[in-house]
């Protein structure tokens, strides 16, 4: 498979990955509250300051991939 091709597949799944990572926090997140990024982790399930915080990061993340993404 040439670089060219390579590249632009790579970029095609780090947009996918990207638009599901959006679709999750927004909706599932922030929407409908239904969990968190670390809504799993007992001892941090209480802190709900930790949580949006660590959505934020999620959120971070996946703007990163979306832009890596969309350059390649």
């Amino acid at each position: 498979m040439p670089h060219t091709q390579r590249a632009r597949l790579i970029g095609c799944f780090a947009v996918g990955l990207s638009i599901g990572g959006f679709f999750d926090g927004i909706l599932l997140h922030q929407i409908l509250r239904w969990h968190h990024l670390l809504s799993g982790i007992a001892v941090r399930a209480a802190d709900l300051q930790l949580q949006v915080m660590a959505d934020g990061f999620f959120h971070l993340t996946m703007y990163v991939l979306l832009l890596a993404g969309l350059g390649l």
